[in-house]
């Protein structure tokens, strides 16, 4: 069976409107990136389609298919971008295609919330008027973005961030070693999805990287300016998780400014480092790092020009 690690308040609601015969022909799953929203749609496309006696059983050949991500009758749709009205008509007609196999098909559309207004719209009357035969489950980070006669519509489940041992027991049931699911559990923010992220190797490596980088910052002088700049421009795909590491990075030099204790710490195998930015930053420089760190994240969430923002953060750091 499907796991849902760490959700069980929304399963069991799932479950017990289903077993009632209550499910919608439309769903929003909404929740933080890596929260567990795809699988959790996955976890109710196995229960829709299952073939057993007690849904999802978990092995018959339809759970065994949708688990495997290879189920003809689960069609998953994954935007890079908006989606505008030419993509909603597109979609409509896969949505209205009979099923390949038995009589049920579920729909996963991922990043809902990055449907425009008027393709938002466009949508409306297939929802309004589903084909009996589809179930369709959209996924969205921001459900503020989804216009209210789309959630009037559907069923909607909150996903949450989980306890950080939910994490850990998890990343543990994966044969992670004891160590570093305790470090990937602290700094995953009570997310699975950016715990397994840091199992990359290549995250690894961008981690150790942004912290030497940022080690240059904390003592900044003219000569590493450009280099710092590279470093930025060249990370700009990963430019969330750089800030991030930033982000976490200061927090822990904060706490240990103020404390002293090590263990309070969720970056613990750079424990050397953060006891020696400490003695580098004073309370009010570290503050100042981290609102102009925060600011420029968000300018750059908001589609801020990246190259300015990112010269306009480095230039404000100098000066502090």
């Amino acid at each position: 069976m499907i796991n849902v690690m760490g959700q069980d308040a929304q399963v069991e609601l799932f479950l017990k409107t289903a077993d009632k015969g209550m499910l919608a022909h439309s769903f929003i799953i909404t929740g933080p990136d890596g929260v567990g929203k795809s699988i959790f749609a996955r976890f109710m496309a196995s229960y829709i389609l299952c073939l057993g006696e007690n849904k999802p059983c978990g092995v018959c050949l339809n759970c065994v298919r949708v688990k495997n991500n290879n189920h003809p009758d689960v069609i998953v749709i994954s935007p890079k971008n908006s989606i505008g009205v030419d993509d909603i008509r597109n979609l409509t007609e896969k949505i209205n295609t009979k099923p390949y196999e038995g009589d049920k098909k579920v729909v996963i559309i991922k990043g809902a919330d990055l449907i425009t207004v008027q393709g938002q719209n466009a949508f409306l009357k297939t929802l309004e008027e589903p084909p009996l035969n589809t179930t369709i489950i959209m996924l969205a980070e921001n459900i503020n973005l989804i216009l209210d006669t789309i959630k009037s519509r559907c069923q909607i489940y909150k996903l949450n961030r989980i306890l950080t041992s939910k994490v850990k027991e998890y990343l543990l049931s994966i044969n992670v070693d004891e160590q570093k699911a305790e470090l990937y559990s602290n700094l995953s923010d009570g997310i699975i999805g950016n715990a397994l992220k840091m199992l990359d190797s290549k995250y690894q490596i961008l981690r150790d990287e942004t912290i030497n980088i940022f080690s240059r910052m904390a003592q900044f002088n003219s000569l590493d300016f450009i280099k710092i700049e590279d470093f930025f421009t060249e990370n700009k795909g990963n430019i969330d998780s750089v800030f991030d590491i930033i982000i976490t990075l200061l927090r822990d030099i904060s706490v240990f400014k103020n404390t002293l204790r090590e263990d309070y710490c969720l970056n613990i195998d750079k424990i050397d480092v953060i006891r020696n930015l400490s003695g580098v930053f004073s309370h009010e420089r570290l503050n100042k790092f981290l609102e102009l760190f925060l600011s420029a994240k968000g300018n750059i969430d908001k589609n801020a020009n990246f190259q300015m923002a990112i010269t306009v953060l480095l230039l404000d750091l100098q000066e502090v």
